[in-house]
Parts: structure tokens; sequence; C-alpha cells
């Protein structure tokens, strides 16, 4: 599946930043995996090696999985995170957006933030945080 192993392994069971690269590059990679079709091609290839892997993202925090920012992007070091359950809820693509965080979008861009540091900031997708911004409706 891989090259590498966690340094820090020592023939213990694998750790938890292990854990979460093998399952992306599962998810990624093999044709039997459940969601196979839906995350095919969006592994960079460096991200092939766990040492790589782990020299872009560090080790993974307790709370916290591995992340894409940008859901319709792939799998590279700009475009992930360790993020807490939380952070992923409000990242998912098919997230509900309620009244009060659509107001504090509006609130945050009326203030003079531009889109992409009010999805920083409240971790929201761009194109949801634009859709509130400029089209009044939201995903």
């Amino acid at each position: 599946m891989s090259k590498g192993r966690h340094p820090n392994h020592g023939g213990r069971k694998p750790s938890p930043t292990y854990n979460s690269w093998r399952s992306m590059v599962q998810r990624c990679t093999n044709p039997n995996h459940t969601h196979y079709e839906r995350y095919k091609d969006l592994l960079c290839e460096d991200w092939l090696d766990f040492n790589n892997f782990l020299q872009d993202m560090g080790e993974r925090l307790e709370g916290t999985s591995l992340d894409r920012i940008n859901n319709d992007k792939g799998y590279y070091k700009e475009n992930c995170r360790w993020a807490t359950a939380e952070q992923q809820v409000r990242n998912r693509s098919n997230s509900v957006m309620n009244q009060s965080i659509a107001s504090e979008i509006l609130n945050l861009y009326n203030k003079g933030l531009r889109t992409t540091e009010i999805s920083n900031l409240l971790n929201i997708s761009k194109n949801n945080v634009s859709n509130v911004i400029h089209k009044g409706y939201w995903r």
C-alpha cells in the first residue's frame, strides 16, 4: 500500500497520525474501498509515502482528524488540516447552514472581511460563504 512507517511506531500499534494517513490512502487508491469512486485521483503522489505526509501535516492532535479545507480539491499540504469534528461538520459540502451562521457571515462581510477570510474564520466553505453574501442563499 505505501512507503514508510511511522518513525515512532516501535512495534506498538500504529499512531493516530499513521491510521489517518492509511485511511486516506485506502479511500483514494483502493478500487475495492466503498468510497473509492468519490476519492480516486484526489491524493497527491508525494503523500503515498507516509514520511512525506508526516513532514507536511505534523502529528495529529488529539480530538482531530484529517480534513480537506476545500472539498472540491484533493489531498495535499495546502488543502488539508487537522480539524475537530465541529470544524469538519461546518466544512462539509452538505452542511446545513442556519440563519444564525448566515447572519454572522453577512455581519463579517459588512465589517470589511473578504470571502476567504470569513471562510477561514468560520471554517465554512468559500462557496457557502459566497452564496450567502452574493445570492442570499446557501446549500
